[in-house]
């Protein structure tokens, strides 16, 4: 164990812990629950801002939770309020007491929460902005047992005397290629330069103030240059602390399922030597009940270490550069870390580029703060800070390089201050054109779906000449019925009509076939390229419940900023999504059945089952496919996509052939599933393992 600071004190059982903690001052030795897990680096006194800035925080604790007494305790040593939750409901009633402080902080046991307490706290706080109620910024303090979560609590009551950092700011963002324009301070890293030679000694060998990563990641791992940093690196349990849950492929064969990796270049998530983390990728915020144990979970890992703050979101995001400089420019400043996530969320809500559901794990008052003659002069502000809110207010706009001037401009919310707003989006002309005919209006929804499917980027080629002809043709058959006045013109119109819907079919089946073969080469996919181009707002609860683990949906919903364009997905806690549709289509529900586990060298199926749209009155041709990512080089064989018919109010079912190799790859993967049926395109997805 390591050597423990004079600054802390270990606590051998509960009691004693809680009474310590409640008494607890600033000038007081920091009580911990049982042995330090890394050791700090901590003055004898205060070295950093914001060493009060706690006090008057309301703790949020759920009723029945193992960490009440700490909550109850912690509230005590701050002089702030305890509000006990009946269940991830009753936050938002929590968050409209009157407010003594600007941070709010939920208390619990990692089993205890779920998506849906983070999910409203985040809402509950934005809401309370926007209406005037308070200026709330969220933090949460959870791990898998008590002493974790005395550790997290020890290592940011202890954070002002923390001595600084090797290095104040660093970015790895392996996901960017080229070199960006480089600004704020610190350092900075893209794909190129994100090997492990490289990051290893930055990482764990020396400490960083403030460390952000941009990269593909999930639950349990994130992903650089030649290796990963991960939350199982070496170990092997034969069990999860949780029976029944899910383990990686690593925890049963001690190898990386990369196979670019061995097992001794895996970087582990609890040796980064940072301050405060954060992760701008997909789903490395899960606390609980993810795709996989929670000894597994990144969020986890990194906090099991010196880290006191980890800042990630739960949901599949874009990760934008413009949210990791936003985060770091507040930080610069003397925002605290609960400002600066605050300001990230209403940004991207604003701007409609990513789910606003950063969460900090930690108490969100830390304050990294930077030597006062480090920060950079010549960031200027551009707006009046009118709410008055934060210490960011406007300071994080623009900064000279020697190459000119570089300009990071974020939406301004009650939360962010004076912050200038980009423009909105400009409203698009909308789609004209419908013919008298019932068949004719639904080839020209058809069409419109179709055409719909490029504005969101989801491409192909050949796409350009298809979309060509299908605009001539229906001009022609436009004219052509505006000037019908005899039986020989309503025939020539209705074999042009006839023309205009095999166009559209072979277009529908030329899309079904580029999807999978995207899916059988590669990592792209139709949901990713038009989450690249549609404004994605506030998810909301769904009323569905997930079809593979029973929990309950949410709904992201998302829009084109030019066009009448609009994408719905429902999204699972566990399973990430779940549907991906156009809510206007013909496609009401998409499910695939399927075996959880697909075995090597073992021959297997999964169906498709969709269901039509109320709005659907006659029968209609529809493509469907089916695979996983980059099946062909993972070893999975996939039976071609196929032509059926959907019929009204008949659940269409489609059973295609799955044949795991002998060498496939041991892996968890997503199967995705496609429909193409009157020019819209709805997809469906499901968490599937691969396994000897």
């Amino acid at each position: 164990m390591p050597k423990l600071d004079p600054s802390l004190i270990e606590h051998k059982d509960l009691r004693s812990y809680v009474k310590a903690l409640a008494r607890y001052g600033e000038a007081d030795p920091v009580p911990l629950l049982g042995p330090a897990p890394a050791h700090l680096e901590l003055a004898e006194r205060a070295v950093r801002p914001g060493s009060d800035q706690g006090f008057g925080a309301m703790v949020l604790c759920p009723a029945d939770s193992e960490a009440r007494p700490i909550a109850e305790a912690l509230a005590d040593a701050l002089d702030g309020s305890l509000a006990v939750l009946e269940g991830p409901g009753s936050v938002a009633s929590a968050l409209g007491r009157p407010a003594r402080s600007p941070y709010v902080l939920l208390i619990g046991l990692s089993h205890e929460l779920t998506e849906r307490h983070l999910h409203e706290l985040n809402e509950g706080t934005w809401r309370a902005a926007a209406s005037g109620t308070a200026l709330l910024h969220p933090g949460v303090v959870t791990a898998p047992n008590l002493a974790g979560l005395a550790w997290q609590l020890a290592k940011g009551l202890s954070f002002p005397r923390r001595r600084r950092p090797d290095v104040e700011h660093a970015r790895i963002w392996a996901s960017v290629e080229g070199s960006p324009a480089r600004h704020g301070q610190g350092e900075w890293f893209t794909r190129g330069e994100t090997g492990r030679d490289a990051m290893l000694p930055r990482l764990t060998g020396r400490r960083t103030g403030v460390l952000s990563f941009l990269s593909h990641s999930r639950d349990d791992v994130l992903h650089l240059l030649d290796t990963v940093i991960c939350a199982g690196g070496k170990r092997r349990p034969d069990v999860a602390s949780v029976p029944g849950a899910r383990l990686p492929v690593c925890a049963k064969t001690g190898r990386c399922f990369r196979a670019d990796v061995s097992t001794e270049r895996i970087i582990h998530a609890s040796s980064l030597r940072a301050d405060v983390v954060l992760v701008n990728a997909c789903s490395s915020g899960r606390i609980s009940d993810g795709l996989f144990a929670d000894e597994y979970l990144l969020s986890h890992a990194v906090l099991g270490g010196e880290t006191a703050a980890f800042v990630a979101s739960p949901h599949p995001l874009n990760g934008h550069q413009v949210s990791g400089n936003l985060f770091h420019l507040a930080l610069e400043h003397g925002a605290s870390v609960g400002e600066a996530a605050s300001t990230v969320n209403d940004h991207v809500r604003l701007e409609g580029i990513d789910i606003p559901g950063l969460s900090v794990f930690g108490l969100p008052w830390l304050t990294p703060g930077a030597p006062a003659d480090s920060v950079a002069p010549n960031l200027v502000a551009t707006a009046e800070d009118a709410a008055g809110s934060t210490a960011v207010a406007g300071r994080m706009i623009s900064e000279s390089t020697a190459h000119g001037t570089h300009t990071v401009i974020a939406h301004t919310s009650p939360r962010s201050g004076g912050i200038t707003a980009l423009a909105g989006p400009m409203a698009g002309p909308p789609t004209a054109g419908a013919t008298s005919a019932d068949e004719l209006r639904r080839i020209g929804t058809g069409l419109t779906a179709f055409g719909r499917l490029r504005v969101m980027g989801i491409t192909y080629p050949g796409q350009d000449r298809r979309l060509d002809q299908l605009e001539r043709q229906a001009g022609e058959l436009t004219r052509a019925l505006r000037r019908t006045d005899s039986a020989a013109e309503l025939e020539h119109s209705a074999n042009l009509g006839r023309a205009l819907a095999e166009s559209l079919r072979a277009g529908e089946r030329e899309l079904a076939d580029t999807l999978h073969d995207l899916g059988l080469h590669g990592f792209d996919n139709a949901t990713g390229r038009w989450m690249g181009m549609l404004e994605l707002r506030p998810v909301r609860p769904a009323r569905r419940d997930c079809p593979y683990c029973d929990r309950r949906l949410e709904l992201l919903t998302a829009g084109h900023p030019l066009f009448p364009v609009e994408r719905q997905v429902l999204q699972c806690g566990r399973c990430r999504f779940v549907e991906d549709f156009d809510p206007a289509g013909p496609v009401s529900a998409i499910r695939i059945e399927a075996a959880e586990t697909w075995y090597r060298a073992d021959d297997t199926s999964a169906t498709v089952v969709i269901t039509p749209s109320a709005t659907l009155t006659k029968p209609l041709a529809v493509t469907i496919g089916l695979c996983t990512p980059a099946a062909e080089r993972h070893g999975v064989d996939f039976d071609a996509p196929v032509d059926r018919t959907l019929r009204p109010g008949e659940p269409l079912s489609v059973e295609l052939s799955v044949r795991p190799r002998a060498n496939a790859q041991l892996h968890q993967q997503f199967i995705q599933a496609f429909a193409i049926a009157n020019g819209s395109l709805t997809q469906g997805f499901r968490p599937v393992w691969i396994e000897t």
